[in-house]
């Protein structure tokens, strides 16, 4: 979501006459769907083994 707010800021100052800044603010908090913690993870299903839910979603390693 952050890149494409930084997509539209970049369209604002290119076509919005007179503006040289454009600050990107997010007031969204990403928390974990099972538990609530804080997501601290790049993983859009995966938040590091916060809980036992979070942990079923574990990326595996496939064997070979």
């Amino acid at each position: 979501m952050r890149e494409r707010c930084e997509e539209i800021a970049k369209d604002i100052k290119r076509h919005v006459d007179n503006v040289s800044y454009v600050s990107v603010e997010s007031d969204t908090d990403y928390v974990c769907e099972h538990c609530g913690s804080e997501w601290t993870e790049s993983s859009s299903s995966y938040n590091g083994g916060c809980c036992d839910k979070d942990e079923e979603c574990a990326p595996r390693e496939e064997e070979a």
